[in-house]
């Protein structure tokens, strides 16, 4: 059995990568009942569009080596690479975890992922993966315009051009004389992050929101709000958070922010600007969409997608109770929810 009770930082590398190895060859050899013997018995594997489009979450062998079985042979991966150094955690009932992150390619994408694991004193090897995270990082024939494939304009040439940064930004934003391949509705961290990661492949694209302003979907929450969860889970693509923030992000801040980041990264949004409703042709293999923009005026656009970024649920939920009706006072808006409010 392979413990690293006080292995060093090379013993734990040497651990990781031997597991690693192992796990790597079990999928070459598609060997999904070895694959699967590598899991605790009430492990989580999550899968971020690497064998397929869509999210994928499985938990326990059995479900794993039945996806595996059936997904892996569409999407094989392979060339699994430890990344960096691994670290010592915990989990739940598991008080001392081994974590890395990893590499790996597919036939169409790099991929990054996370193993957590544990140690197993009653099974063989000893070493079984509590969770396992894969996903999709770059598609190979679609590199990101970033570090060094970042624009490099031709100062000669664009010193003579008319137009300047500005006018050819606010040309891009207007779309006078064409239709964005991509119309994303909602102005939210979803739809701005996609929109982001668009412009990276040079994919034109359009953000609608209705509210007056980029962030408003914060900024008009209840007074007090702040994120449930961590700075560390709600980074931006491309545009950290800065260290010197709270881990507990204020509603407002997070609102400004948004606004920011559609400026920095270039985005091309609409506000006060509705989604009317759309058509999909199958012949033309396009969307008719419609638009009331802020004037009152509409615009009809035609997309090759649309995509919907409006949150996880839109409904409203109101409680019944007695006298409800005959409140004369205002009402506020919790997260969403009309409330009450003297």
């Amino acid at each position: 059995m392979a413990s690293w009770n006080g292995a060093s930082a090379s013993e734990l590398r040497r651990i990781a990568e031997t597991w690693l190895a192992k796990f790597n060859e079990a999928l070459r050899e598609r060997d999904y009942t070895r694959v699967s013997s590598m899991m605790h018995a009430d492990g989580y594997w999550r899968d971020l569009l690497t064998f397929g489009w869509n999210f994928r979450n499985l938990h326990g062998i059995d479900n794993i080596r039945a996806w595996l079985a059936e997904a892996f042979e569409l999407n094989a991966a392979d060339d699994f690479r430890l990344e960096s150094e691994p670290t010592i955690g915990a989990i739940g009932e598991h008080d001392r975890t081994l974590e890395f992150f990893f590499t790996f390619d597919t036939g169409i994408a790099h991929g990054r992922g996370h193993a957590r694991l544990v140690e197993i004193s009653s099974s063989p090897g000893g070493l079984k993966a509590f969770t396992i995270l894969t996903a999709i990082k770059e598609l190979k024939k679609y590199p990101q315009a970033t570090a060094r494939n970042r624009a490099r304009d031709d100062l000669r040439v664009t010193s003579r051009e008319l137009d300047n940064w500005r006018d050819r930004r606010n040309k891009a934003r207007q779309f006078k004389d064409k239709d964005p391949e991509v119309v994303i509705i909602g102005g939210g961290q979803s739809g701005l992050m996609l929109a982001a990661r668009l412009g990276q492949l040079n994919v034109s694209t359009l953000v609608v929101e209705r509210t007056e302003r980029i962030g408003d979907v914060w900024r008009n929450r209840y007074h007090s709000l702040h994120l449930h969860n961590e700075i560390c889970m709600n980074h931006f693509a491309y545009l950290p958070f800065p260290d010197t923030w709270p881990v507990y992000i204020p509603k407002d801040k997070l609102a400004d922010w948004l606004e920011f980041y559609a400026e920095t990264m270039e985005l091309n949004v609409w506000t006060k600007t509705s989604f009317l409703g759309g058509e999909y042709s199958n012949l033309a293999k396009r969307w008719t969409v419609r638009l009331r923009l802020a004037d009152d005026s509409t615009r009809t656009m035609r997309p090759s997608h649309v995509v919907l970024a409006v949150g996880v649920s839109g409904l409203p939920s109101i409680p019944e109770f007695k006298g409800r009706n005959d409140f004369g006072g205002k009402s506020f808006t919790r997260a969403g929810t009309p409330m009450i409010s003297m």
